[in-house]
């Protein structure tokens, strides 16, 4: 409560505006190495083979990460990681049905597929009783496609396994989260995990970049010497964690006076969030 009615001033200004700011796409460790991903050209599809060969005599080449489809390129610097993902050979089988419907039948499908979860309806009021003896009723259907974060920079992120622990360099917006799920993921204890939060380009956009924090965290692991990863802007485009397509239905009721009396908000399809009805002696 100090801080109220008060116009404290910023302290990032001032490193921002004089370039002494330092961001987690700038941290630099000693023997630190750099690595790129190799995406699939399909969602779902699955690796058949991978010919290390044609990116091994690359200048700075040092390994090819491969764990089931996941597969990365790691050399020490990065203009040689970035050549040597676009170089590197790897056959992948697309998957016999398509993982997701097009663009075309998205709505369709949302509305027509049973939902595979559901939450208890959030009811205030009886919203039955208010639309039935509502002057009018009015119902809409609402559909609202996938949405890319498209950041101003791709996720990134450092990874250093050093001192028997591994702290991981990145502005990610949920360091508790990540320093759980890499713990976890990693098979190793908790208080060996340490994330450093650092400012980044993310803040519009997604600032979750925690697939790359886990990403720099298992290369690291792997290699036993520090990681940094940086998606591709194409990357981040295609792949990014897209906030989920749903499709809802509102009903409101009025009465004669033109006042709202219920509205009901159907469950919406396509993502787990429970349903809404309220009456008139709530706030729609």
């Amino acid at each position: 409560m100090k801080m109220v009615g008060q116009s404290p001033q910023r302290d990032d200004i001032p490193r921002k505006v004089d370039g002494s700011a330092k961001w987690a796409v700038d941290v630099k460790l000693p023997g630190m190495v750099h690595a790129r991903n190799v995406k699939p050209p399909v969602a779902g599809a699955t690796v058949t083979s991978i010919d290390e060969s044609s990116v091994r005599s690359l200048p700075g080449f040092v390994k090819v990460v491969h764990n089931k489809n996941y597969v990365a390129v790691v050399c020490e610097r990065e203009e040689q990681a970035i050549a040597a993902a676009r170089q590197l050979k790897v056959s992948w089988k697309k998957p016999d049905a398509q993982p997701f419907p097009s663009s075309e039948d998205l709505f369709t499908h949302i509305r027509s597929t049973t939902p595979t979860s559901s939450g208890r309806p959030n009811v205030t009021g009886d919203p039955d009783a208010a639309l039935s003896g509502a002057a009018k009723t009015l119902e809409a259907d609402y559909d609202v496609p996938f949405q890319g974060h498209v950041a101003i920079g791709p996720a990134h992120a450092l990874a250093d396994p050093s001192n028997d622990q591994m702290t991981i360099y990145s502005n990610d917006m949920k360091s508790y989260g990540m320093r759980n799920g890499v713990a976890t993921f990693l098979q190793i204890p908790r208080d060996r995990v340490r994330v450093v939060w650092m400012d980044g380009p993310q803040g519009y956009g997604r600032t979750a970049a925690d697939d790359a924090g886990f990403e720099a965290a298992y290369l690291a692991k792997e290699l036993g010497r520090p990681v940094r990863v940086q998606w591709m802007r194409e990357e981040e485009t295609a792949w990014d964690t897209k906030g989920p397509a749903f499709a809802i239905t509102l009903r409101g009721g009025l009465d004669a006076n033109g006042q709202p009396r219920g509205a009901r908000l159907q469950r919406p399809r396509g993502r787990s969030r429970p349903s809404r009805h309220t009456t008139n002696r709530t706030r729609c």
